[in-house]
């Protein structure tokens, strides 16, 4: 569990970064939180809100790890990771989508 947790962690962070450096660049919006990151894209349409909804989980799951604000149950990690595993993949797509349509 402890590398499942980790691994989350880092998807986690690289998605923030991904989407840090967007909404800097090409929309000259800051965010100064991970959370923060997420939900701003969905709202600018850089990803879809459905994903960013989908998403989110996992950022509040990093803080919650990273800054030990609580403790997930490992059933309840687990759950989420089954259930929404597809969503890693959305995402690099949606961004993928975005970065093509913007370079046009």
């Amino acid at each position: 569990m402890k590398g499942l947790k980790y691994s989350i962690i880092e998807i986690s962070e690289a998605m923030a970064n991904i989407l840090q450096h967007i909404l800097a660049n090409k929309r000259g919006i800051p965010v100064k939180e991970y959370v923060d990151t997420i939900v701003k894209a969905g709202k600018e349409g850089i990803i879809s809100s459905e994903l960013s909804s989908k998403l989110k989980p996992f950022f509040d799951f990093r803080n919650s790890i990273v800054h030990r604000y609580w403790i997930i149950s490992n059933e309840k990690l687990l759950i989420l990771v089954r259930e929404n595993l597809s969503d890693f993949e959305r995402f690099a797509e949606e961004i993928k989508t975005f970065i093509l349509k913007e370079s046009v």
